[in-house]
């Protein structure tokens, strides 16, 4: 995709959130899927931590090709926090 696709996608799927966000029932018992007996509130969560994921990973993928880290990670003292 070039760069401007890429951008005016970001901006259609910026302009859904506000609405999206508006219809959102923290509150609900249920998911929304029927596969998915869990409730959404939880569900919410779970979307995070995958998009966390595919992050880490996609950040590996940038460092193996190219050798860039990612600052906040390169830059972390030694032993954590």
């Amino acid at each position: 995709y070039t760069r401007d696709e890429v951008l005016r996608y970001w901006r259609l799927c910026d302009e859904m959130v506000d609405s999206a966000l508006e219809r959102l029932d923290l509150g609900a018992g249920e998911s929304g899927f029927w596969w998915y007996p869990i409730p959404k509130l939880e569900h919410q969560l779970v979307n995070i931590r995958h998009i966390q994921h595919h992050a880490g990973q996609l950040a590996a993928r940038v460092r193996a090709a190219t050798g860039a880290g990612v600052r906040w990670v390169a830059t972390a003292p030694a032993g954590g926090a």
